[in-house]
């Protein structure tokens, strides 16, 4: 009676690993892009190009900010500008808040905080190039205290 306890037990746990495995994204872009060490200038735009879709359909988009601790503001505001073959299809102001309302950071990480910020979902089509572009449009011309920005795109 044991055997057949510890059989069934080892059925289940390789049935759960399965079914994890099956559950898993499948990574399109998972790109970091430096920030200028002297400030985030409102001429330096960030470009993100994922590589040439094969499937159509939705993609899961979120942003990563990686702040440092010379970062003053709570709420990074910036701009993102969808391109599909070099022709603009979709803009959008994004907000990411690194601090919440107590003076806590929404991120996590040392010596580098990584804020994450989800985006609307992107509809690919097949046989096409996107580029992401980021900029940021802070009243500052030059923000100080980020280290890098992401793009985390998923297959779902």
């Amino acid at each position: 009676m044991h055997t057949a306890s510890r059989k069934a037990g080892i059925v289940l746990a390789v049935c759960g690993a399965l079914m994890c495995a099956s559950c898993r994204q499948h990574t399109v872009l998972h790109q970091y892009t430096d920030v200028d060490l002297w400030g985030w200038g409102t001429d330096d735009t960030l470009t993100f190009t994922l590589p040439k879709t094969v499937n159509h359909g939705e993609l899961d988009v979120k942003l990563g900010v990686r702040t440092t601790s010379s970062f003053k503001y709570n709420t990074l505001h910036m701009l993102t500008i969808i391109s599909r073959d070099d022709e603009v299809i979709e803009q959008d102001t994004i907000f990411v808040p690194v601090f919440d309302s107590n003076g806590q950071l929404t991120g996590d990480g040392f010596p580098y905080v990584t804020t994450m910020k989800s985006l609307p979902t992107l509809h690919v089509d097949s046989g096409h190039v996107y580029t992401y572009s980021v900029l940021h449009l802070m009243q500052e011309p030059r923000v100080k205290g980020i280290k890098d920005i992401g793009l985390e795109i998923y297959e779902p």
